[in-house]
């Protein structure tokens, strides 16, 4: 497994004119999390698509924060480098840990 960092976007809650959009104006987020492909997960029906699986303490820090959803997060290397985007489809993974398609592990370079 590699590490990857999460940085909540708030694509969706706000608007272009008022700054909000991308996340400008609103809470922002980031943690990291250690990533692995949905087989993992035995949820292999999960690999076309943009859904990542993440731990309910995400969500927790997500509701203190006073987010809304949908959410959608910027999905980077450790380094910022390398980014992909994704939302989230759950909020049931282990402690520290995130699952994400294996082409986004392919496109961060975390296989």
């Amino acid at each position: 497994s590699r590490h990857c960092r999460l940085l909540l976007c708030m694509f969706g809650s706000g608007s272009f004119f008022d700054g909000s959009f991308l996340g400008f104006g609103g809470p922002r987020f980031s943690c990291e999390l250690r990533s692995y492909p949905f087989a993992f997960a035995d949820r292999d029906e999960l690999e076309v698509g943009n859904r990542i699986i993440l731990p309910p303490a995400v969500l927790e820090k997500l509701q203190e924060a006073k987010a809304e959803p949908p959410y959608l997060f910027e999905v980077s290397d450790l380094e910022g480098n390398l980014r992909t985007h994704a939302g989230v489809l759950e909020f049931v993974a282990q402690e520290e840990t995130c699952y994400l398609p294996t082409w986004a592990l392919h496109k961060l370079r975390a296989e």
